[in-house]
């Protein structure tokens, strides 16, 4: 099966399961459904009480943060909506059960001011070599998508916000080319530090 049809398929299935979408949102817009935003607040409180609790800086400690990252499936579907931490990491958990997916990352991509990061997933035909997770825009649009419902749900909610990059209508929702992310992301001022946070192959 066509990659950017899987992630269009699993962004669609992780927006069913988060009906009231995102809450942490750019400024201009607004939560999906009423009730987003204390929802996403409950599931922010479970992701700062587990740091809190581990006393530690979760991305320094493997095992720690596949924990955390495997929580947050549960708090989301608990809550019926997440921030893009919530939505990447269900989207993995997806993709992981996807036979015809070669590579499988999620990755954080930091703010230019180092005072936020963004979450999504990249699925690739073949597996990435360590050296290109410094820039996105390196990456073959050919084996690569990536997979983002955070931003999905942004762009089919928020379509006619004049700061954000307009969305190609030969694009499918949910699964991205890695030049048009990386335009996406710095339209967003994402454009930082990328990291790997955990990986199948």
């Amino acid at each position: 099966m066509d990659h950017r049809l899987i992630a269009k398929i699993v962004t669609q299935r992780v927006t069913e399961l988060l009906p009231y979408g995102p809450a942490n949102i750019p400024e201009g817009c607004s939560p999906a459904q009423l009730g987003a935003e204390e929802r996403v607040q409950q599931v922010r409180f479970n992701q700062e009480y587990f740091i809190h609790k581990k006393r530690m800086n979760v991305s320094h400690n493997e095992e720690t943060m596949t924990e955390y990252l495997e929580k947050n499936v549960g708090w989301g579907i608990l809550s019926r909506a997440g921030n893009c931490d919530v939505m990447a990491s269900i989207g993995y958990k997806l993709l992981a059960n996807t036979p015809s997916v070669r590579s499988i990352i999620q990755m954080q991509l930091e703010r230019e001011d180092d005072k936020d990061s963004h979450t999504f997933v990249v699925l690739s035909k073949m597996k990435l070599e360590t050296s290109s997770f410094t820039s996105i825009i390196s990456w073959d649009s050919e084996n690569v998508v990536i997979c983002d419902p955070w931003l999905s749900c942004i762009q089919i909610n928020h379509p006619g916000l004049t700061w954000f990059m307009k969305f190609d209508e030969h694009e499918l929702m949910g699964a991205y080319q890695p030049e048009r992310f990386y335009c996406h992301m710095d339209d967003l001022k994402y454009n930082g530090k990328l990291s790997v946070l955990r990986s199948l192959d």
